[in-house]
């Protein structure tokens, strides 16, 4: 290895200790810290959006991507819950009543259609019939 090679590595390493030693932690638990903290940061940024969604949905808008942003950048998947807020196909965010439709549909399989307001996207969900014991 020559020089360069070798000052690169150990100099990366010795940055790596003096993290852990001035936030007195291991590189697994800061991943874990930082992972535990951005979510909670997303469910606060989703609750301001359910709040303020009727009366700015601009804002709420800006809280969604925000969330996103987050969620993006330290590599965690948003749970389906909040998934079902934002619009798959604008990426707005949707709730029954200010910008989302809920239909039901009868033919062939029964199914929930949601359908977005702003782009008119939509997303169909079945709903299983229960089998007969």
């Amino acid at each position: 290895m020559d020089a360069q090679g070798w000052y690169l590595t150990n100099t990366s390493r010795l940055f790596k200790r003096l993290n852990c030693t001035l936030f007195n932690c291991k590189d697994e638990n800061m991943t874990t810290n930082s992972k535990r903290i951005s979510m909670e940061r997303i469910q606060i940024l989703f609750n301001l959006a359910k709040k303020v969604a009727p009366d700015k949905p601009e804002l709420a808008n800006r809280y969604v991507e925000i969330a996103r942003r987050i969620a993006m950048r330290t590599q965690i998947h948003l749970p389906r819950e909040y998934q079902r807020y934002i619009c798959k196909h604008c990426g707005r965010f949707i709730m029954p009543g200010t910008g989302l439709r809920v239909r039901l549909q009868s033919r062939r399989e029964p199914h929930i259609v949601f359908s977005c307001i702003y782009c008119n996207g939509k997303v169909r969900m079945p709903l299983r019939r229960r089998k007969r014991t």
